[in-house]
């Protein structure tokens, strides 16, 4: 009975998923644009408003509420955007990921540029919040020493199609990172400031189920968020989208995330149950 619930679970929350409507494009894989990082470490998309974008396309694309982006920017209820008109939207850390995603075509890579005094460590774990392994892995890097000027893939960023005039293209297609000296005084950037949560726990999968995509069933995990899964005896690491909470009552209770056959073999599971590690956002 469960097995057959977990493979009801999947395939309809994936065929929700697909028939959800798609945001207004905001931007697209050909774009370059400039995101500044804030002496509090908060990163600020200042956004140039292009025809037929409204504050509900915008806010789909970056997971924020209307109601915030209208406050930060001083936008009454029912006050239009203007062609041209710049608005700042805080990104929030969680909708960058860190490794290489299958479908490329979906994505832009999120660029950094080096800065004097700066190390890999800094950038990585202060700055970014991922793993320095990562980041190395991200440039092919083989060792911590840095230049200045020096651009890195921190990771990538999921768009919708659509164009978007680009403001600066140091690496092609990208969205750049820079460091700025004083901060954004009107940006209010608290809401977006989301730690993510570690733990280890047991994941669980169903060995006859035919699902084919990178799904998870997780306890308390945003859904709609992507979890990070990290396999400590076979040393691989995956990402793969939160598409629901676990029911009560259908699991045992030390079960903390459901794995669809995709993700579990992604991360070489033998065994229908076994332990992984987890970074996740609630």
């Amino acid at each position: 009975m469960k097995k057959i619930i977990t493979l009801v679970l999947m395939i309809s929350f994936s065929s929700a998923i697909i028939a959800q409507d798609k945001p207004v494009a905001i931007m697209g894989p050909q774009d370059s644009i400039k995101v500044i990082l804030t002496k509090e470490l908060q990163k600020v998309y200042p956004h140039t408003v292009k025809a037929k974008q409204t504050l509900y396309s915008i806010s789909k694309l970056f997971e924020l509420p209307v109601t915030y982006l209208r406050k930060i920017n001083r936008i009454e209820k029912n006050q239009a955007l203007d062609l041209n008109q710049e608005i700042y939207i805080p990104l929030r850390d969680n909708l960058i990921r860190a490794d290489k995603p299958t479908n490329l075509e979906d994505y832009i890579p999120v660029v950094y540029k080096v800065k004097p005094k700066e190390t890999i460590f800094r950038i990585s774990r202060i700055y970014f919040d991922i793993e320095t392994e990562q980041l190395k892995q991200n440039n092919q890097l083989t060792e911590d020493k840095l230049d200045i000027g020096q651009y890195l893939t921190i990771g990538w960023f999921k768009v919708a199609g659509g164009t978007i005039a680009p403001e600066i293209s140091p690496a092609a297609d990208s969205m750049l990172v820079e460091t700025v000296e004083d901060s954004l005084a009107r940006v209010d950037t608290s809401f977006v400031v989301i730690k993510p949560k570690y733990k280890k726990g047991i994941a669980f999968w169903d060995k006859s189920s035919t699902t084919n995509q990178l799904f998870v069933l997780h306890k308390t995990a945003k859904v709609n968020s992507e979890i990070e899964l990290y396999n400590p005896v076979q040393g691989i690491r995956t990402m793969a989208k939160v598409v629901a909470n676990i029911p009560r009552n259908t699991y045992p209770a030390d079960i903390d995330v459901i794995l669809s056959p995709a993700t579990a073999k992604q991360l070489g599971a033998l065994d229908s149950r076994f332990l992984v590690e987890m970074k996740y956002f609630e």
